[in-house]
């Protein structure tokens, strides 16, 4: 009996040491508020993208991801409708705040964006309400360095829905939207 157990701890340490090299420290939150959107449209139909390049600051290299997401007030009056899909794209192009327009200075009109990579929120009911947007998965990949970070671009698919409409939605005087990301630092 003495043998089996000396025998069975000596299997099991070598699992604990390697399960205890790597430690999660707790989760860390940072909440960036989105004050100046920019609202870009072809000026011939109701199309219009709204565009955000908030400041967020770079994890160390050995911090996780755990969430992100875009948490904004929308006021939804689309008529004839069953859903409204809001859908976020990072941005594939350098813009600047002071010289973008629905064709400037993108190669397609309305923005060149990395549609293999966004996040969707489908809204059915109309009226004022906030909606958070996930936006895990592309941050993920903006703080690994597989996609460049320009900002994302906000596309409404119901083209009944105006740019006041959407934007107008903000609940009392603050931010339009804010983005928030939780991180955790891993320990090799």
């Amino acid at each position: 009996m003495k043998i089996l157990i000396t025998i069975l701890a000596m299997g099991l340490f070598p699992i604990i040491f390697v399960a205890s090299r790597t430690i999660t420290a707790l989760a860390s939150e940072v909440a960036i508020p989105i004050l100046n959107p920019v609202i870009i449209d072809d000026g011939d139909s109701e199309d219009y993208r709204i565009l955000v390049k908030p400041e967020i600051p770079a994890p160390d290299s050995n911090s996780i991801i755990e969430k992100a997401s875009l948490s904004l007030w929308v006021n939804i009056q689309a008529k004839d409708t069953t859903y409204v899909a809001i859908d976020a794209y990072p941005i594939a192009t350098e813009w600047e705040l002071e010289n973008v327009a629905w064709n400037i200075p993108w190669d397609n009109p309305g923005g060149d964006v990395d549609v293999t990579v966004y996040s969707e929120y489908a809204i059915s009911l109309p009226g004022q309400q906030e909606i958070t947007i996930d936006l895990t998965d592309i941050c993920m990949r903006w703080f690994d360095g597989r996609l460049p970070y320009y900002g994302i671009s906000i596309a409404v698919s119901e083209s009944s829905i105006s740019s006041a409409q959407f934007l107008n939605g903000q609940n009392g005087d603050g931010p339009f939207a804010s983005m928030r990301i939780s991180y955790s630092d891993s320990i090799q």
